[in-house]
Formats: C-alpha cells, structure tokens, sequence
C-alpha cells in the first residue's frame, strides 16, 4: 500500500551544498554541521526512470512500490542505490557492487563513508517495537519490499558488523533507544562474526537497557544464505524461521569473537549454552 512511501520525507528544501562548488575533499571541514553535499533531483530521477524502464532485467526480488519508494535506479546493469539522509535528501548513489556514478564522481558528491540505511525511514521508526539489522543494501531492501508492514529494518553501508562511522550519522538516523534489536547477518563465519560486532556496538550505545537479540539461520542452509536468498527462494520463510531462532548475546559470545573462534558448527553448542541464560 501506500504505508511504506508516506514514511518517505520529500527532499529537503535547503539549497544544494553542490551548488557553492565545493572542491575540498571534506566537505564537514566547510560545513562541519552538514557532512554531505546533496545529490540533485534530476540526477536521482534519471537513474530512477531508467530502472522503471528496464524493469524486466531487474531481477532481484522487490516490488516496484519499494523500488519506487527509495528512488532505486539502474546504470548499465548495475543497481543504483540512493543513500538519504533523515529527511529524505539524497546524500550519494551507490551502484550496488561497482563504482559509484559518474555524476557523483564529477560533482565531488560520492560519499562512501559509513552511514545507517535508509536513515529517512530509520528515523521514523517505533522504538516499541524491533529493529532488524541486516547486513547490506540489497538485503535491507529485500527485507522492508517483503516485510514491511511486519518489521522494520536497518543496515550500516559499509559492509556486515562495520560499525564504525562519524556521530552525525548515528545522530541523524537516530537508531538508539529501540527496546529490541535483532541482528540478522549472513550464514556464515563473516556474518555471524559480524552479528557479534553489531551487539557488542548496540549493547554500548544503549547502555544495556536495550534487548540485543541475535537471529541464527537453520544450520542445513547453504553457506552465506541472507536475507535476500530467503526473500527470493523461499518468500521469507527461513528468514522468520532465523527469527524464531534469535536469541540474546552475552559478551561471553564476545570473547570467541576475540580470540577468533567465531559461529562454527564446532562451537554451536557452546553459544547455545552461553545465550540460552540470557534475558
């Protein structure tokens, strides 16, 4: 329906920072308030329509309302992914697995640095109720085309358990604060790996009062099963089925994380045993 686009702000009304010609590499050195430069409309527009136009070679899982709602696009094969901001402003484009556009490169506006995805939808999120964490792009846009209406959810770009990224960003999506996280990253040793990252992060930003859950995929399931596999070969059944299964992580968990014993089959039951004490 219409739920998921009317939780889109409409860009912001600020002129463009691309506009004041900036050339400097850091652009929070100029405007330390603002670190980004706005991508224009008509740029974020182009990519748009030619997704639209090409939709039948668009062959990942999601519906044409989600990709309308987050402005995807399409470049030469490639998926355009447009990062906001809280209110809506386009702050870079990411083609999905390559280089990033050239308008971005040309305009000195491509901006790879970590952020929280899709902060305009994150920053409207019911703290009463769960966030899901996934790992990447793809995986998040797969996850809110299919549920939605059911979860909400939430990724850093730079990659499974990267957690480091400026304090604007965690401002301006503000994250914290939720009652409940469920971290669902890859079936395998980076993404379980990683899961720890994003509890131990989360854990230290809310201060323990936040529950940090983490979700574990059937161990029959191909190894580096996601999120998106799960909304494309299964209609998210073992995605709900990792739900089922998430459970709370301990720094106990934390300490395999650091000596490198990460989720294995040869220390499955010792994690069982170390989170199944945990409220």
């Amino acid at each position: 329906g219409d739920s998921l686009n009317k939780k889109l702000s409409p860009p912001s009304s600020k002129e463009s920072l691309k506009n004041n010609r900036i050339t400097t590499e850091s652009v929070s050195d100029v405007y330390p308030e603002i670190p980004y430069i706005e991508v224009e409309d008509t740029v974020v527009e182009k990519y748009h329509q030619n997704l639209l136009n090409n939709w039948s070679e668009f062959d990942w899982s999601v519906s044409k309302e989600t990709a309308k709602a987050l402005k995807l696009g399409w470049n030469d094969g490639n998926v355009v992914i447009p990062h906001f901001n809280s209110e809506g402003t386009v702050v870079t484009l990411r083609q999905h697995k390559s280089y990033p556009v050239t308008e971005c490169i040309d305009s000195n506006i491509y901006d790879n640095k970590n952020k929280w995805y899709p902060a305009n939808l994150i920053a409207g999120y019911n703290k009463n109720q769960p966030i899901v964490i996934v790992a990447g792009e793809k995986d998040c846009i797969h996850a809110i085309s299919h549920y939605g209406d059911k979860y909400q959810f939430a990724t850093t770009t730079a990659g499974e358990g990267t957690m480091r990224m400026d304090e604007w960003w965690w401002d301006d999506a503000d994250i914290i604060g939720a009652g409940l996280y469920i971290v669902i990253l890859d079936h395998d040793i980076a993404g379980y790996s990683g899961s720890l990252k994003v509890a131990e992060e989360m854990k230290k930003r809310n201060n323990q009062i936040s529950r940090i859950l983490i979700g574990y995929w059937d161990k029959d399931l191909p190894d580096g099963w996601d999120i998106s596999d799960s909304m494309s070969f299964d209609d998210g059944a073992t995605f709900e089925r990792a739900v089922s299964l998430s459970r709370a992580a301990s720094y106990d968990d934390l300490l395999l994380k650091d000596s490198g014993r990460y989720y294995t089959e040869q220390y499955k039951e010792q994690l069982n045993e170390l989170t199944a004490n945990m409220n």
